[in-house]
């Protein structure tokens, strides 16, 4: 699209009004019913891109550099929202496919078995065989979304019966933080809680120094986003995200926590809030190369610290390798951590 086009196509677009409709709500504080969508007609549309460009004319675009580069950031902007939309849709129709019970149904389906959710959220969901597909696990995304879809298509993932395991951080750092968020809502994605969604929960619950600690630790993405939407999307996605994960993997069991396992597995279950704050934040382990095998489990899979080459310390294994800095995501068949 070029940018004479783009603001063609803009003049004629109705949803840009809305998107103009939005802008103004989130800018103002203002509730639907004080702004309801339909309030910028087409003409409010041509008025907004001349004020922001600063022409009179269309014609203008053909030799002005300053109001093409504006063009095309609001462009940008606008299709951004438009992308967002389309996730906010995909992400209701998560939250309804759970509130029916259809989970349940499904449970089936390449032995997903049930995500408990809101109502009876346990700190571990164990997760039975895959009979008709792949397990994979990955690490931190960090907000590297098309670095994923990247990841998947290399191993030909199929999301009608694989199932990819995530050792959490989906958020913050990368500007795709939001779609990355949206994953916790997918029924081949099953992920645990990290550090960085606790950050984020922290300081949209309470502000103030919380919030200041999650800007200085890459929650800048969501300045661009309404915080409101925002919230309400990271407290359902925490429903989906337990701090641990157990996969039967060829009769062999493999958990997954984001940081670091307690030395016997079955106190996962027990965690008091010391317990919770090391599988979150934890790195003891890999501080002192403490290669003790956690007892109670053959495997167990972690991210949080960043690491330049996948590494084993006993029957941990550490498998960030810094996506939002290296552009190295790490996602391995689950079979090979039992390789």
């Amino acid at each position: 699209m070029t940018e004479k086009g783009g603001q063609q196509a803009l003049y004629q677009n109705v949803r840009f009004g809305l998107y103009l409709d939005c802008r103004r709500r989130q800018a103002k504080a203002l509730e639907y019913q004080q702004l309801p969508d339909g309030t910028h007609s087409l003409d409010d549309c041509a008025d907004f891109i001349g004020h922001s460009c600063r022409i009179q004319r269309r014609a203008e675009l053909d030799h002005n550099d300053t109001a093409r580069a504006m063009l095309e950031r609001i462009v940008a902007d606008y299709q951004r929202w438009e992308r967002q939309q389309r996730m906010l849709d995909q992400i209701a129709g998560g939250m309804a496919w759970r509130r029916k019970g259809l989970e349940g149904d499904l449970s089936s389906f390449c032995g997903l078995g049930t995500r408990s959710g809101a109502r009876a959220m346990s700190l571990i969901q164990k997760h039975g065989q895959n009979m008709d597909g792949r397990d994979f696990i990955v690490g931190d995304i960090h907000g590297q979304y098309d670095l994923l879809l990247e990841s998947m298509a290399r191993v030909d993932f199929d999301k009608s019966k694989d199932r990819l395991f995530c050792v959490g951080d989906l958020i913050d750092r990368g500007m795709d933080s939001f779609e990355c968020l949206s994953l916790a809502f997918e029924p081949w994605f099953f992920g645990v809680r990290g550090n960085h969604e606790m950050l984020a929960i922290d300081a949209l619950e309470n502000g103030g120094s919380a919030e200041d600690l999650w800007m200085i630790n890459g929650g800048t993405w969501a300045i661009t986003e309404n915080m409101i939407e925002v919230r309400q999307i990271l407290r359902e996605a925490l429903k989906y995200l337990p701090y641990a994960r157990q996969i039967d993997v060829l009769g062999q069991q493999i958990g997954i926590v984001h940081a670091e396992p307690p030395a016997d597995w079955s106190q996962v279950e027990m965690a008091d809030d010391v317990g919770k704050v090391e599988m979150i934040w934890g790195r003891t382990r890999i501080k002192r190369r403490d290669t003790t095998p956690v007892v109670g489990i053959d495997a167990v899979v972690v991210g949080h610290t960043i690491v330049e080459q996948r590494t084993w310390l006993g029957n941990v294994f550490y498998i960030d390798t810094g996506a939002f800095h290296t552009g190295r995501l790490t996602l391995i068949n689950a079979r090979e951590v039992l390789a």
